[in-house]
This record gives C-alpha cells, structure tokens and sequence, in this order.
C-alpha cells in the first residue's frame, strides 16, 4: 500500500438528488438496450459513450471504489473507438467487441463523424484507467483528421492535446513538444474570464495537459501536478458559476477526475507510488489490490 500525503481532496458539495440509485439504474437501463439499437443506428452510439462515463461518477458516489467502475471506463473507451472506426473510409458494417457478451456489426453511415478531438481524450482517458491497453493504443492510432463533427468548432488546442495524448500512450518521441504546444495554446486568458470556454482551459484542459508533462520528470513533480489537476477539478464542478447556469456540480461527469486518474494509473503501472488522496480517484483502479 502506498503511504498518503497531505489533506485528502473531497467531492465538492452540490445539490440534493446529485447522485441516487434511480439516476445509476436509468444509465444502467441504456448501457442495456443502446447496443442492440446501435445494430440498426449507428446515431445511438454516442449514448453508449455518455451513458457508462455517467454510471461509473454515480456509482463512485454512491457505492466509492466499486469493481464495476472498471467495466463501466472500458465500455466507454471502446464506444469511443467504435465511433472512430465509423469515421474511416471504407464499405460495409464495422465489426465492434463492446465487452458485452457479442460482437457488433454496425452500419456505416453517411453522417458526420460522432465523436471530436476532445471525446476522443475522454475515450482514452476511460481506457487508461480501465487498463485496456488494446483499446488505449488503437485509440492512439485514430486518424484526428476523420473527426470533425458538422457545426462543431474545434480548438487548435484540443487537437493537439489530443495528438500529444495519442503520442504518450504510444510512447512517441515527439509527444513531448506537442505537449508544450499544446499548453500555450490552451491558454485561458485567450477567453473572456467567466466563460464556459476560459474555466475548461482554466481548470480542466491546462492542469491535465500539465499532468501529463510531469510524467517526464520525477514521482514527486507528478504527485505535486495530480494535486492540482484535482484542486482545479473541484473548483470547475464545485465553484464555477456561468450564465446562464449550467449546474454542473450535479454532473457525474465531475464526480471522477478522468484524466487525473488516467495518468495515475499510467504511473503507477510504472512504478511511480500516488500518494495524493481524493475522493475524485477511485483508489481501487490504481492499486487494483487495494481494500477500502
């Protein structure tokens, strides 16, 4: 077991009815039927991308550290994949193993692409932390050029995060100054402060891009970033207003630090003791033998 430090960062507060067995049970319900409904429309993928990152922030709350969080990270990392696999050129269905008991062939489409740069770092993050190593380095190979939704603008940042991301999971030499690239541009003083789009960069996009360039160092510049990354975190879900109100303290999506948690998987794998404590980090994916 890997000694602790420092004051443990809890779940900030939020409002009543934020995480209850009714809302996990719906996104259970989904995780449920979306997959043979993606047999005949390959649009309801994306549900079965939100509906497990959702379940898996309810089911930390609710019941911390539960083994089922895993299952749920690696459906959404290989929904994700699946989604980029739609975006490829090329004839006739897509063959997907989602994990639940068969193959999917699903239909290609003439739509636009179902996922962008930055689902697919929400897709590798989830993979990361579910240890699907297969699932994380195909991920990486995606060609980011194929994802670009119709009407949605993307950030030179995000594309270049998500390029660094790929880099670091396939141990590319070049990650490295793409990260830093990335970190200038995800500058958020480049937005009006208050925004949606200045507290992303602020407290999501740049302490996790930081993480991840602390990986090149030592085991004490990391923890020291992680920290961060989960106090910005917080601040984001727990502080942040905007106008109009977005309440995004009830959204599971805050209720598990996903990138943080990704690289503290990665560096445990490689040796490195996580000694920061959060409520934010299920401690039984990066220590996997760990008892709460």
């Amino acid at each position: 077991m890997t000694a602790r430090d420092g004051k443990r960062i809890t779940l900030h507060p939020g409002r009543s009815g934020r995480a209850t067995a009714e809302r996990l049970a719906f996104e259970d319900e989904l995780i449920a039927i979306k997959p043979d409904q993606i047999d005949g429309n390959a649009a309801n993928l994306p549900e079965l991308i939100e509906a497990p990152l959702k379940a898996a922030g309810l089911l930390q709350v609710l019941r911390p550290d539960d083994p089922k969080l895993a299952f749920y990270l690696r459906l959404a990392g290989r929904a994700t994949l699946a989604a980029c696999r739609l975006a490829e050129p090329g004839t006739g269905p897509v063959s997907v193993d989602f994990g639940l008991g068969r193959v999917h062939a699903l239909p290609r489409t003439e739509d636009d692409a179902l996922v962008d740069p930055i689902g697919l770092t929400t897709g590798i993050y989830a993979a990361m932390a579910a240890r699907d190593r297969e699932t994380s380095e195909a991920l990486a190979g995606v060609d980011l050029g194929l994802l670009r939704p119709a009407g949605v603008e993307v950030e030179k940042w995000a594309i270049d995060w998500a390029q660094a991301l790929q880099g670091f999971v396939l141990g590319a030499d070049w990650a490295g100054e793409v990260l830093k690239q990335a970190l200038e541009e995800a500058d958020p003083e480049q937005y009006p402060e208050g925004s949606p789009a200045y507290a992303w960069c602020a407290d999501i996009a740049n302490p996790v891009i930081a993480l991840c360039i602390s990986t090149a160092g030592t085991a004490e510049d990391f923890n020291t970033a992680l920290r961060a990354a989960l106090e910005a975190h917080r601040t984001y879900y727990g502080e942040r207003r905007f106008d109009p109100p977005e309440y995004q303290e009830n959204s599971p999506a805050g209720f598990i630090a996903l990138g943080p948690l990704a690289f503290a998987v990665a560096m445990h794998d490689r040796g490195w003791p996580i000694t920061v404590e959060s409520d934010y980090l299920p401690r039984s994916l990066i220590e996997p033998a760990a008892k709460t």
